[in-house]
């Protein structure tokens, strides 16, 4: 069993964006497992853009990550020894203590992951977290419905991408997805099957509803927050659903202000802000459809691989540049 590895450090708290010196590599001490722990050997390392919160420090719903101290993360991976029968070496695992390549891990927070049933990576992201979140706004929160028509923001990626295809298969009418260029644009449109899509950096969403949605919208699935949340208010039908997931326009400290929260008394809207840790309990439930709705091809895995630990860095600046699409990944199987 390896007594070090290399982890990924947060060096410095960032100013805004992050940028390569806000991290660091290095090699860090490996224990042997405990009492109900397991050492996995990670494959796949998941980049997210909620992460970057927790690099201010402070208060959150999660811990904070603390200067010189390596990031946590999701990531899935291989048992190599373990002191639970719970979980015996060989097992695929999921946790939440990478950005590593190995990890020490309390068996009551790993969870095992089926590699015969979808792809070992998917499970960070269509058939993980991004991909419960998609189906959680989608099935449970907006309800969508045939015919409805459904904004997607940040469309392109792997929560949107999702999201997207699911209110497709429940039959809503359009599906227009919000992204950031012309490529992906018609990514989301030739290759996710979107009915609609337009680059919000060229033309604003209010303008593009106006031009080319007379009918309004009846649910939009937010992952952006900002002016673009603030415009698509502007543009929901009466009782329309707004499920809200993110609000990566904020998160590198852009405040911005909402100036049509009006409308969700006089359309009679419903607004509702979600998190995937509420939901513990509708992993199998999610499961075993996401599974159906890949096996039938109406949702496919859509991902951006990086190659090693000294990589994790410029994936998770992806996040914020437009640089990626689908869930983007670290693959740092030896």
């Amino acid at each position: 069993m390896p007594t070090s590895s290399r982890a990924v450090l947060l060096a410095r708290r960032p100013q805004g964006l992050p940028v390569l010196a806000d991290f660091a590599v290095s090699d860090v001490t490996v224990p042997d497992p405990g009492p109900g722990e397991i050492l996995v050997e990670n494959h796949y390392l998941s980049v997210d853009p909620g992460q970057r919160g927790l690099m201010n420090g402070g208060d959150s719903y999660v811990a904070t990550y603390q200067l010189g101290e390596a990031v946590t993360g999701r990531a899935v991976g291989q048992v190599v020894a373990s002191q639970d029968p719970r979980l015996p070496v060989g097992s695929h695992v999921f946790h939440r203590v990478g950005w590593r390549q190995h990890s020490i891990v309390p068996v009551a927070a790993a969870r095992p992951i089926d590699v015969g049933r979808a792809p070992e990576s998917s499970y960070l992201g269509v058939m993980g977290h991004p991909g419960l979140t998609s189906w959680l706004g989608v099935a449970l929160v907006a309800d969508v419905q045939p015919g409805d028509v459904v904004l997607v923001t940040s469309a392109a990626g792997a929560v949107g991408a999702a999201a997207g295809q699911l209110a497709l298969a429940r039959g809503a009418s359009r599906v227009i997805g919000s992204v950031g260029s012309t490529e992906k644009a018609e990514y989301v449109t030739a290759k996710l099957g979107f009915t609609d899509a337009f680059d919000y950096k060229t033309t604003a969403l209010a303008d593009y509803v106006a031009g080319h949605v007379p009918e309004g919208l009846d649910v939009v699935f937010d992952n952006v927050g900002g002016v673009q949340l603030d415009q698509a208010l502007a543009a929901t039908n009466t009782h329309g659903r707004l499920a809200l997931c993110g609000s990566i326009s904020t998160y590198n400290g852009e405040p911005y202000q909402l100036a049509n929260t009006g409308r969700i008394l006089s359309q009679r809207l419903r607004a509702e802000g979600f998190l995937v840790f509420d939901h513990e309990d509708k992993w199998d439930r999610f499961h075993a459809e996401m599974a159906e709705h890949l096996t039938q091809g109406r949702v496919s895995v859509e991902e951006t691989h990086y190659r090693g630990l000294d990589a994790v860095p410029e994936a998770f600046l992806s996040l914020f540049t437009g640089a990626s699409t689908g869930k983007v990944l670290v693959d740092v199987r030896p």
